[in-house]
């Protein structure tokens, strides 16, 4: 974190230094500190999908799975194909009490990145599970 700090200290609008100092603290646990580096490198470029995704991932981490949609879909609508954005967003529909749209982008995930394990196991327990709800 120092030397991202540092370039804070010497620079002006630093975009990837308060990225990656958001990433670091969240990595962290540090949430708090981590969401105000994403939101003012927001203030810089509101527009960068990784920066929305990221901020996606630190809101759910702390609970606040309305607004980690909103981020994800926000990197979505600027990077249709990125899989971890529609993996992250899948999950945290699941967690909103979605699963019909969650199975959506759990299906754009697989498709995007095919041979990722994690993503197909998702899609098939979704899969599987909305199966089960139309039958009863």
């Amino acid at each position: 974190m120092t030397l991202f700090e540092h370039a804070l200290a010497v620079t002006h609008r630093n975009y990837p230094a308060h990225m990656n100092l958001g990433c670091a603290f969240s990595d962290a646990g540090r949430h708090a500190e981590a969401e105000w580096h994403f939101r003012e490198a927001l203030k810089i470029d509101p527009t960068m999908p990784q920066l929305l995704h990221n901020m996606g991932n630190n809101c759910a981490k702390l609970g606040r799975l309305r607004q980690a949609a909103a981020f994800y879909r926000a990197a979505l609508r600027r990077l249709p194909d990125d899989p971890p954005a529609h993996f992250n967003l899948a999950a945290t529909l699941v967690g909103l009490g979605q699963p019909a749209a969650a199975l959506t982008h759990y299906a754009a995930a697989v498709q995007l990145r095919p041979q990722d394990g994690d993503y197909q196991y998702n899609y098939s327990v979704r899969s599987a599970e909305r199966a089960i709800r139309t039958r009863l």
